[in-house]
Formats: C-alpha cells, structure tokens, sequence
C-alpha cells in the first residue's frame, strides 16, 4: 500500500480505534474511504482534497461521531456520505458538510432502527435525516440498519469482486 492507494477499507476490532488523519495524510490520491469501527475521539481535522466518498459506521449506538465532525476540517471533493445517524450526528453533521462546501449526490443514513419497519424512532431518524438532506440540497438519501447494507458498499462489494 503505496501513497498512491485510492480505496481503503477497514473494519477494525472492537478494542481497536483509529486516528482518521493517519490514514487521510499518508494516502493523498485516496477517493475513498470506508471505516467500521471507533474513531479515537481526540482525531486532527477530517480533511482531505481528494476524498469523493467516504463511510463511516460504528455498531455501538452510544458511540459519539460529534467531536470529529466539529473540527475545522473539510471534504470539498466529497459527492458520496454515509455515517450512522444520531441526535449527536444529526447536530454536527450539515456544519461540517457546509464547511467543506461539497456537492453531495447520496447522503446515506445507518441507524438499526431502519431495519424495524413502523417504529416510532425509525420515523423520528428518517424525519431527522431527511431534514439534513432538503437543507443541502442532497437529491439521493439511503436509509439502511447496517453499512454493508448500504448501496455504495454493495456497488464497491460488485466491483471488487468482478
């Protein structure tokens, strides 16, 4: 894995964490990323030039994406987003987005409620997620329970096995 990596993909162990600006400066041509697993909370800005889809999920409900998505950091190449959908994400999510003034065609959401047809917090999250999306003008949103689920994982599953 040279400098000149365009895809990475990681899905870490429960007992590891990752420092998202490790990966985002050692890889400068990357274009995209996908990451299962904790960002260690005290991370540098998320910012790279490049990055044009990016997805990042952690399975524990009661983990916070907030404190990344407050730095100064931006992604003005980003056209593709999935992260898991919370409160905490909802509040930080379109701040960091609008900082990176990015054209973003698929915003997707994770969240388990997705998977549980009719529930009032599934309600609640898509009313949530689609708020996000009118308000930057994302044409395409995804809601799925888990990010292997999710249609740029499936298409990136297509492709690296074809």
């Amino acid at each position: 894995m040279g400098p000149g990596l365009k895809v990475l993909v990681l899905d870490l162990c429960e007992n590891l964490s990752l420092h998202l600006s490790s990966p985002l400066s050692v890889y400068p041509e990357l274009t995209d990323f996908y990451l299962s697993g904790s960002v260690t909370q005290t991370s540098a800005p998320l910012s790279h030039e490049r990055l044009r889809c990016i997805a990042i999920y952690h399975p524990d409900a009661a983990y916070d994406m907030g404190p990344f998505l407050t730095t100064s950091g931006s992604l003005p190449s980003l056209e593709e987003a999935a992260i898991y959908l919370d409160n905490k994400t909802a509040e930080h999510l379109p701040g960091f987005l609008l900082r990176s003034k990015c054209s973003l065609a698929c915003l997707g959401f994770i969240n388990p409620c997705f998977g549980a047809k009719g529930s009032v917090e599934q309600e609640q999250m898509k009313g949530i997620g689609a708020k996000i999306a009118h308000d930057l003008s994302v044409l395409t949103v995804e809601y799925e329970p888990e990010w292997s689920k999710m249609r740029m994982m499936q298409e990136f599953k297509a492709m690296w096995y074809a």
